[in-house]
């Protein structure tokens, strides 16, 4: 089983530390923080789960790197970052 996470916001601010009113209230609003992320992998039960897949991350609020070393720390579980053109296959069984 994989677990397809939407993962977005590492912080509000970017360049001078600023960020548009009407920006930040919908990504409060539709975005996860990686905070966030990391409480809800903690509070599930990923026994069954292969592969996380972090999807519509933020050109100017994520750094890639940094939010899949955390996942997979937290997890131990292999995890993607996913990318135009990426292709998985997302089944239960991998045979």
């Amino acid at each position: 089983m994989s677990a397809i996470i939407i993962s977005i916001q590492q912080n509000q601010m970017h360049g001078n530390g600023t960020i548009n009113k009407t920006r930040y209230s919908r990504l409060l609003e539709s975005h996860m923080s990686l905070e966030n992320l990391l409480k809800f992998l903690q509070a599930n039960d990923l026994s069954n789960v292969k592969n996380i897949v972090l999807c519509h991350l933020s050109d100017t609020n994520s750094d890639e790197k940094v939010m899949k070393n955390k996942v997979y720390e937290l997890t131990k579980i292999e995890t993607t970052i996913a990318a135009p053109g990426l292709d998985l296959e997302l089944k239960l069984y991998p045979f």
